[in-house]
């Protein structure tokens, strides 16, 4: 799916135990990349806490290209994501 610049998807992280379980993570980073190549970095405290090992965050997408998206977790869900989405700039 593309996005255009000025959206703001939401985006639904979940964590899971080495069972397999939901959990939460002791702290867990997400960090943005934009296609310019500036990161921005939020934290658990920016996130909204849905439920157990479930958090939403809304994040604006300013330019057009391919944003990187890497989410880090540590303390009792260890684990690394990566993924990517592309943002097309407006034809008006």
């Amino acid at each position: 799916m593309a996005y255009d610049v000025g959206d703001q998807p939401q985006l639904t992280l979940t964590f899971t135990d080495v069972d397999g379980a939901v959990a939460d993570p002791t702290s867990f980073t997400i960090t943005f990349q934009a296609p310019s190549g500036t990161e921005t970095v939020k934290t658990q405290a920016d996130c909204t806490h849905v439920s157990t090992g479930v958090y939403r965050y809304n994040h604006l997408f300013t330019e057009a290209g391919r944003w990187q998206v890497r989410v880090v977790s540590t303390g009792d869900v260890v684990a690394a994501e990566q993924t990517h989405f592309d943002v097309r700039e407006s034809n008006i």
